[in-house]
Order: C-alpha cells, then structure tokens, then sequence
C-alpha cells in the first residue's frame, strides 16, 4: 500500500543501502530523484484532499475551494525535477556571452525583432526570458500595436507565438488580423463585403491560416492559469513568445487579491515575469495608464503612470509607452492614418527614449514604419 510504498519503512532502507556503501558507488546520488518524486507524490495528495474536502462545502465557491491548487500543482512538478541552467561558472557564462556578441557583430538579434526598425535598433528585439509592457490610456491603440507585433513576429517570421486576449474574443482577434493583413478597411468585411474584397479576405486567410500562432480568449483567467496554459504550449509548439493583453484584467487567485486591485495587479506581474524565466520565453504584457496621462505630451509619459501597478519598474526588463503626437497628426489625413509615438520609458539592459514614431492605420487597426522618405514630412517629433 501507499503507506509501505512511500513511508519511514521505505526511507530506512534507503539510508541502510547507503550505510553499506561506499560514496563512490553513487547510491545516494542514485536515489534522490526518487526521494524527491515521492516526497511531490506525498504533497500532491495531501493538497488534493484539502482540494476534495473544500469541493463538498456548498457555501464556497469553485474559485476559492481549489485555492490556486494549479500553480502549486506546477510548482510540485517543477520542483521534481533539476533546475537545469540556474548554476554556471564563470568559463561557461563568458563562452555564452562572446557567442552572444559574435551573433551581434555579424547582424544576428539577440532577440525577436518586432518589426519597427526603431525599436528593434534600441532593444534588440524582445529577449527571452524577459518581460516587457505595452502600456497606453484607452483607445489610443495598445492591443493594435500588440497585434502587429504579433503579426510581423508570427504571419511574417514564422515564431511560434501565443497571445492571451483578456479583452477581446478570438472571432475579433481573427477579424482584425485579417483586416491588417489584406489591408481591407475593418468595417467592410464585418458588414457587405464587395466580391473584390472577399477575394482578398479569402486569399489572406489562406494564406496565413498555417501561421504558428494560439489564441486563448478565456475571461477571468488568472496568473496561475496562464503559467499553466504557457507550459503545455512551450513544450507543445514550441512557443516562443507571449503576449497578455492586459495586466489589470488578470484575475486575481485569493479573495484578498480580488478586494485588492495593487496586490492583484503586482502578484499576477511577478508570476508572468518567473513565467518567462522559467519557459525562457519573452512575455510582453498590455497595460492601462492611470488619469494622470490623460492630458500629458508624449514626451511626458512616465511607467509610474501604469494603472494599479507600482511594481512595474522593477518587475519589468523594458516598457513602452504609446502616446499621441498631435503636432505629427495634424500634418496627416487624420480620417485615415495618424501617429503614435513609442517611448521606451525603461530598458533594464539599453537606452531609453523616444523611438521616432509609428503610423496607425484606422482603417485596417494596424501600426507601420514611417517610411524614411516620410521622416522630413514628420520631423516635428524628432
């Protein structure tokens, strides 16, 4: 039974095996994987009872009965086997960073480009096992910009993505992508398409319908749920970058966190920033700014200005803040395209400033380049 299986009488036979053997027959090094399996398999059901036990109480409910118990399930599992990568010597870090600047010298990112050549010239592209934050007021464009990450990541480089969409359904998701790509206006597909217009739609959604990309649109999703929902796909389809949109709508896992906006919102950020540590992924996380950036210049944008969240600076490894540039938008056509700027309020390992700007397509809801030949046009923001 489990009690022979598992228990002290097991253990004690361990220890007497190693007693009669010398340390190099390795007998005790042969055995801890098992000791530690067993010890998780002990811990599993004991929390798994508690589970059980809170599941018949009809007076509390489904999401405070389990408790988190997916994260700790999670951690247990992890806990069982070695935590490959996380101790190194000098020798061997050094050969990892020479490999690294070798790769930079002959033009090789470090990270995923993200497809604005701007950007990706002050960062490097978004580094694995980092996370960053897209932060913006309502309406100026986040999750568009978001998506057209996505789209040059994933539809053009052929990354393996997945994109938690909080906010929005995967039906609107699929609407917007299609929209971007074909460069169709997004109000005439979702109403009477002409023929021409279908075609177009049609042949883009054929042609990207491979894409390596997952789309998970489950509302009131926690921290935990996402860690959990990440794994599978890294170990899957090999995901390499993730993408949350956004920080405030995460649900919080204790009654204390959902009465608490802060302690949510800096919980759930610390869980998806070990979620790129531990997957060796990149997260990029949406946020909400606070009133206070409401009226402000781009150029007057600070991360201090993220909603909810005062841990962002240190949690985070860089963040970008989308603003509107009113002097740039009145030299365009405002009805059909207008600018945003991209500020890099915080690059743990690069500089910071103003990136020089994108365009926002309304009509199809997407973000470009400026082209160079444009940036005379709209040097106002330089």
């Amino acid at each position: 039974n489990f009690k022979k299986a598992y228990g002290v009488s097991w253990v004690s036979q361990v220890t007497e095996i190693y007693t009669y053997s010398t340390a190099t027959d390795g007998v005790l090094e042969r055995s801890i994987p098992a000791l530690i399996d067993l010890h998780a398999k002990r811990t599993l059901i004991k929390r798994l009872d508690e589970v059980k036990e809170n599941l018949y109480d009809p007076d509390l409910p489904a999401s405070e009965a389990t408790g988190g118990i997916a994260a700790e399930i999670d951690d247990i599992i992890q806990s069982t086997g070695e935590k490959n990568g996380t101790q190194a010597n000098l020798k061997q870090i050094f050969k990892n960073n020479m490999k690294r600047i070798a790769d930079a010298i002959q033009g090789k990112s470090m990270g995923i480009l993200t497809g604005f050549r701007q950007i990706d010239s002050m960062t490097g592209g978004l580094m694995p096992t980092e996370i960053s934050i897209i932060a913006a007021r309502p309406s100026v464009g986040k999750t568009a910009f978001a998506m057209s990450i996505i789209n040059n990541v994933c539809l053009v480089g052929g990354i393996s993505t997945m994109f938690f969409s909080i906010e929005m359904d995967k039906d609107s998701i699929g609407m917007r992508t299609l929209s971007a790509k074909a460069g169709v206006n997004l109000g005439l597909i979702s109403k009477k398409p002409t023929k021409s217009t279908l075609k177009t739609v049609k042949e883009t959604s054929i042609a990207f319908s491979d894409a390596p990309i997952i789309i998970d649109d489950q509302n009131n999703i926690t921290a935990s749920e996402i860690r959990a929902k990440a794994r599978v796909a890294v170990r899957k389809h090999g995901v390499k970058i993730i993408f949350v949109d956004y920080l405030q709508y995460i649900s919080g896992e204790t009654p204390k966190e959902r009465s608490e906006p802060k302690l949510r919102v800096a919980n759930a950020l610390k869980t998806l920033k070990n979620i790129a540590r531990d997957l060796k992924v990149h997260v990029c996380v949406l946020a909400q700014l606070n009133r206070d950036a409401e009226n402000a210049r781009y150029d007057q944008l600070h991360h201090a200005m993220i909603a909810e969240c005062g841990n962002a600076e240190q949690d985070a490894d860089v963040i970008f803040l989308l603003g509107k540039d009113k002097d740039a938008e009145s030299k365009l056509q405002p009805d059909q395209e207008t600018v945003r700027e991209v500020v890099i309020s915080k690059q743990r390992n690069g500089a910071t400033g103003m990136t020089g700007g994108v365009i926002f397509k309304k009509e199809c809801a997407t973000f470009e380049d400026i082209p160079p030949q444009r940036w005379k046009e709209l040097s106002t923001f330089r």
